[in-house]
């Protein structure tokens, strides 16, 4: 029984690890955009994410979004060193408790948080996650005119561009 409660320990702070990262990356995400090259201010109303044609919106730490996943992540450290000290002085709680962990974690990742693309000096920060220049392959930018797939969607998307990244 001892393995298992060592098995599950270390699943868990696999998860928890794996939040405290995701709340690093979403805090480096928005410290990023706050020296964008693009967009700036006036250019936020320039960018549609298809297909449901929102207007990019910047990233803030006072977001709904932003703040589920930073308590979510605390509330998770804290359970998680609450069972194992529970767990391993006391019989009080068997480790298969220790899988509670996945649905913090699939309710953390599973918030929706606004999409955003920033052009930054060290690369590209693309829903809530920074990407290095060096980790794009290729981009392809084309026009919208009247035979592209997107023409007629929306009049604002009429006339503009497609990039694509990967």
């Amino acid at each position: 029984m001892e393995i298992l409660n060592i098995l599950f320990s270390i699943v868990l702070a696999c998860i928890t690890g794996m939040l405290i990262r995701y709340n690093f990356q979403l805090r480096n995400a928005i410290n990023l955009s706050q020296e964008a090259l693009y967009p700036s201010n006036e250019d936020y109303h320039a960018i549609r994410f298809l297909p449901e044609m929102k207007i990019e919106k910047p990233l803030k730490k006072d977001s709904r979004g932003y703040r589920l996943v930073q308590w979510t992540t605390v509330l998770t450290i804290c359970l998680f060193v609450g069972f194992v000290i529970v767990t391993f002085t006391t019989n009080w709680f068997h480790s298969s408790y220790f899988t509670l962990s996945v649905l913090f974690y699939l309710f953390t990742t599973s918030i929706k948080l606004q999409e955003s693309f920033f052009i930054v000096k060290e690369g590209m920060v693309m829903n809530g996650k920074f990407h290095h220049y060096s980790a794009i392959d290729s981009f392809n930018i084309e026009e919208i005119k009247k035979w592209h797939k997107f023409y007629g969607l929306h009049e604002d998307v009429n006339q503009g561009y497609h990039l694509e990244i990967s």
